[in-house]
Protein backbone atom coordinates (compact mmCIF):
# COMPACT_ATOMS: atom_id res chain seq x y z
CA UNK A 1 0.00 0.00 0.00
CA UNK A 2 1.21 3.48 -1.11
CA UNK A 3 2.40 5.87 1.88
CA UNK A 4 0.59 9.16 1.46
CA UNK A 5 3.13 12.37 1.79
CA UNK A 6 1.86 14.99 4.50
CA UNK A 7 0.83 17.07 2.07
CA UNK A 8 -1.19 14.31 0.48
CA UNK A 9 -2.56 13.38 3.41
CA UNK A 10 -3.70 16.60 4.14
CA UNK A 11 -5.45 17.46 0.88
CA UNK A 12 -7.47 13.73 1.67
CA UNK A 13 -8.56 15.11 5.13
CA UNK A 14 -10.23 18.11 3.82
CA UNK A 15 -12.12 16.54 0.55
CA UNK A 16 -15.53 16.45 0.50
CA UNK A 17 -17.25 12.78 -0.14
CA UNK A 18 -20.80 12.27 -1.81
CA UNK A 19 -22.79 9.44 -2.30
CA UNK A 20 -23.73 9.21 -5.84
CA UNK A 21 -27.00 7.27 -6.80
CA UNK A 22 -28.30 6.96 -10.30
CA UNK A 23 -31.41 6.01 -10.35
CA UNK A 24 -32.95 4.98 -13.98
CA UNK A 25 -36.53 5.37 -15.20
CA UNK A 26 -36.70 7.71 -11.87
CA UNK A 27 -39.34 9.74 -13.70
CA UNK A 28 -42.44 7.86 -12.49
CA UNK A 29 -43.14 4.89 -10.58
CA UNK A 30 -40.95 2.77 -8.81
CA UNK A 31 -37.91 5.16 -9.88
CA UNK A 32 -39.53 8.50 -8.60
CA UNK A 33 -40.45 6.60 -5.39
CA UNK A 34 -36.73 5.06 -4.92
CA UNK A 35 -35.63 8.67 -6.16
CA UNK A 36 -37.80 10.64 -4.10
CA UNK A 37 -36.37 8.39 -0.64
CA UNK A 38 -32.60 8.74 -1.39
CA UNK A 39 -33.47 12.55 -1.68
CA UNK A 40 -35.02 12.45 1.84
CA UNK A 41 -32.29 10.86 3.08
CA UNK A 42 -29.87 13.31 1.48
CA UNK A 43 -31.51 15.87 3.19
CA UNK A 44 -31.86 14.17 6.49
CA UNK A 45 -28.06 14.36 6.41
CA UNK A 46 -27.73 18.21 5.49
CA UNK A 47 -29.59 18.91 8.45
CA UNK A 48 -27.96 16.63 10.93
CA UNK A 49 -24.31 18.27 9.25
CA UNK A 50 -25.96 21.39 9.65
CA UNK A 51 -26.71 20.29 13.32
CA UNK A 52 -23.02 19.16 13.74
CA UNK A 53 -23.78 15.42 14.36
CA UNK A 54 -23.44 14.40 10.64
CA UNK A 55 -20.03 14.00 10.34
CA UNK A 56 -18.37 10.27 8.89
CA UNK A 57 -15.37 8.69 10.90
CA UNK A 58 -12.59 11.19 10.58
CA UNK A 59 -14.58 13.67 10.41
CA UNK A 60 -15.57 14.06 6.68
CA UNK A 61 -18.84 15.20 5.52
CA UNK A 62 -20.97 12.95 3.43
CA UNK A 63 -23.59 14.26 0.63
CA UNK A 64 -26.33 12.30 -1.11
CA UNK A 65 -26.51 13.44 -4.72
CA UNK A 66 -28.97 11.68 -6.51
CA UNK A 67 -29.10 11.70 -10.44
CA UNK A 68 -32.01 11.27 -12.31
CA UNK A 69 -31.11 8.70 -15.32
CA UNK A 70 -34.48 9.21 -18.09
CA UNK A 71 -34.91 9.49 -21.51
CA UNK A 72 -36.96 12.03 -21.85
CA UNK A 73 -35.39 15.45 -19.91
CA UNK A 74 -38.60 17.04 -20.08
CA UNK A 75 -40.17 14.75 -17.72
CA UNK A 76 -37.43 14.67 -15.70
CA UNK A 77 -37.48 17.93 -14.44
CA UNK A 78 -41.26 17.51 -13.67
CA UNK A 79 -40.00 14.84 -11.21
CA UNK A 80 -37.00 17.04 -10.28
CA UNK A 81 -39.15 20.21 -9.43
CA UNK A 82 -41.25 17.52 -7.43
CA UNK A 83 -38.68 15.97 -5.47
CA UNK A 84 -37.34 19.33 -4.88
CA UNK A 85 -40.90 21.08 -3.62
CA UNK A 86 -41.16 17.80 -0.55
CA UNK A 87 -37.24 18.06 -0.12
CA UNK A 88 -36.20 21.61 -0.57
CA UNK A 89 -32.49 20.68 0.46
CA UNK A 90 -31.85 17.75 -1.52
CA UNK A 91 -29.50 17.43 -4.67
CA UNK A 92 -30.83 16.36 -7.84
CA UNK A 93 -29.22 16.26 -11.37
CA UNK A 94 -30.60 14.76 -14.02
CA UNK A 95 -28.81 12.99 -17.07
CA UNK A 96 -30.52 12.22 -20.12
CA UNK A 97 -29.79 8.42 -21.38
CA UNK A 98 -31.66 5.91 -23.06
CA UNK A 99 -30.03 2.54 -21.92
CA UNK A 100 -31.53 0.71 -24.97
CA UNK A 101 -28.90 2.78 -27.12
CA UNK A 102 -25.12 1.59 -26.79
CA UNK A 103 -24.32 5.50 -27.82
CA UNK A 104 -26.31 6.92 -25.61
CA UNK A 105 -25.37 4.92 -22.68
CA UNK A 106 -21.92 5.60 -23.54
CA UNK A 107 -22.54 9.70 -23.93
CA UNK A 108 -23.72 9.37 -20.25
CA UNK A 109 -21.21 7.55 -18.80
CA UNK A 110 -18.77 10.52 -20.54
CA UNK A 111 -20.85 12.83 -18.93
CA UNK A 112 -20.55 11.12 -15.09
CA UNK A 113 -16.85 10.93 -15.71
CA UNK A 114 -16.86 14.88 -16.50
CA UNK A 115 -18.09 15.25 -12.97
Amino acid sequence: MKQLSQQEQGEHQHQHHATVAIVTGSNSGLGLGIAERLVEIGEKRKKERKSGSGKLNGGEEDEMVVILACRNVEKAEVARDSILKKFPLGRVEILQVDLSSPASSFKAAEELKKK
